[in-house]
């Protein structure tokens, strides 16, 4: 006479055999979910940063501690239409060659930035606007130690590109300068461009003239002729100098 036990064990014997062949993947899927069916995983130390450093990624913090994780290897966009990148479009920074910035970022500081160069080069290349690659530096202007990187990149078509650190570890496809600027139409460069004026300009203006300048290399500028009212007949001349959306400098003089 079968025992309570024995019809216990038969009961979970049934419904383990329903929920893997009866239920299809919905059943086994709760049952891998539970810890039942659990497939052995690759964990541990080695595995991720091995795996970091294929990708050509590797965590902010991460990296602050051990930049090797993020040295070159191989293709960073691997599989994907990545335009041409000229010879000695990337040069590696070094003691000798640039003694000053070498001083400012440190050793580590200079290891995290060689490190991020190629992918960098990698990723405009592969971006929409840019057909060659011809150069990639660190921009000065925009990077600050110790942790601000930002390299700019200008192409064989004229385009310049900037790509900051965060991009290249999210591996980021970036968009020119030159393409940013034309998501503004000239009436609204216009528009910007007087009102940094009037909040320049001592009492009120009256606005005669304008034009747009859109550089195959580098900056939008963007030209204004006004007088200032409350000295008649006083005439001045504005410059503005966009950096893709964001106008970046104003430059007055009187005519």
């Amino acid at each position: 006479m079968p025992t309570k036990r024995f019809w216990r064990l038969l009961v979970i014997i049934l419904l383990t055999l329903w929920l893997l062949f009866g239920t299809g993947d919905t059943g086994r899927d709760a049952l891998n979910e539970a810890g039942s069916l659990s497939q052995p995983r690759l964990s541990g130390p080695g595995f991720f940063e091995g795996f970091l450093v294929n990708s050509g990624r590797a965590a902010l913090a991460t990296r602050r501690q051990d930049p090797s994780l993020i040295e070159y290897h191989g293709a960073f966009c691997e599989g994907e239409d990545m335009g041409e990148i000229a010879d000695n479009a990337v040069m590696l920074i070094t003691q000798k060659s640039y003694p000053n910035t070498y001083a400012a970022w440190g050793e580590k500081g200079i290891e995290c930035i060689n490190a991020l160069m190629q992918p960098a080069a990698e990723i405009v290349a592969s971006s929409p606007g840019c057909d060659r690659l011809e150069v990639l530096e660190l921009s000065n202007q925009r990077s600050s130690p110790p942790d601000n990187i930002v390299f700019f990149a200008d192409c064989a078509n004229g385009n310049r590109f900037y790509i900051t650190e965060s991009e290249i570890l999210a591996k980021r496809k970036t968009v020119s300068q030159n393409d940013k600027a034309k998501w503004l139409d000239e009436q609204q460069l216009l528009e910007i461009s007087q009102e940094a004026v009037r909040t320049r300009v001592k009492g009120s203006c009256s606005f005669t003239g304008g034009s747009v300048y859109r550089a195959v290399v580098g900056r939008t500028v963007v030209t204004v002729e006004f007088e200032v009212m409350n000295d008649a007949g006083t005439t001045a001349v504005a410059k503005c100098y966009f950096d893709g959306l964001s106008l970046a400098e104003v430059e007055l003089s009187l005519r």
